[in-house]
């Protein structure tokens, strides 16, 4: 499995994201659970069969990041660490 860094900034950032555990995606799927009950999306009624399909849909969504993250932490623990750097963090070595 070979990985290039510096090819996409958005992969690059979230895997040294989740690595130094900044911003993981337990994080996210916690974010979208507070999100979710706030503005209280189970209890909202009237929508159409799209609406209703993209209530349960979103319903679903933290439940589904959070088995993803554990199968990508479990995955994570097989694959040696590499350092790299990155120009965005001034070309700061960081283990990915």
């Amino acid at each position: 499995d070979i990985r290039l860094y510096g090819i996409d900034l958005f992969s690059d950032f979230a895997s040294v994201a989740d690595s130094t555990g900044t911003y993981t995606a337990n994080d996210y799927a916690s974010i979208m659970e507070h999100l979710i009950k706030r503005w209280d999306i189970e209890n909202v009624a009237g929508l159409s069969g799209e609406g209703a399909a993209a209530q349960e849909y979103l319903m679903k969504q933290p439940a589904r990041i959070r088995r993803l993250a554990e199968f990508a932490a479990a995955k994570a623990k097989k694959k040696e660490p590499v350092n790299e750097s990155f120009s965005w963090i001034f070309g700061r070595k960081v283990t990915v």
